[in-house]
Parts: structure tokens; sequence; C-alpha cells
């Protein structure tokens, strides 16, 4: 993978940053989007945090590992952070 490829990621979110990139074969991050569209179709704009998670957000709910980061909180408070849900318990 290109090393600015998750700048086509910042282009689908609310408040996407400059799509300006410096790579002999992408000027702008906006590419990305276009070549995954291409791939799978339209892309909703914007497109939720959440959604760059993919499936990873779900399973990390279902399988609610019981890990903890000093001073972070758990897995499960990271997920709700990211997704706006509360935490299970």
């Amino acid at each position: 993978m290109p090393k600015n490829a998750g700048r086509g990621i910042d282009q689908i979110l609310p408040h996407p940053g400059d799509p300006l990139i410096h790579e002999p074969y992408m000027r702008s991050a906006k590419g990305y989007v276009e070549i995954a569209e291409k791939a799978n179709g339209p892309i909703q704009q914007p497109v939720s945090f959440s959604y760059i998670w993919g499936d990873a957000l779900e399973e990390l709910e279902r399988a609610a590992p019981n890990l903890c980061a000093p001073g972070k909180g758990s897995i499960a408070s990271a997920v709700a952070r990211i997704t706006g849900k509360a935490a299970s318990a």
C-alpha cells in the first residue's frame, strides 16, 4: 500500500484535510477515494468516524476482551468513545 493511502480515508470523513499529497503517481488524496469507488462502488460522504473501523468494532464488542491500557481504560470504553455507544458491562 502506498504510504499515503490513509489520506483517502481522511477525505471521506466529516472534516477532511488538504488533499494535496507529494507522490509521483498521485497528487490528490481524492484519487484514492476514486480508486476505492471504482473497485467497490460509491461511498456515501461524509462517513462517521466509526466507518473506518469496518467490522473490527463489532468484533471487539462481540469478543469483549478484558484488556486495559494503564490510565487509558478498557477496550470496551475505547470502542464506546469511537462509536458514541455506551460501553457494555
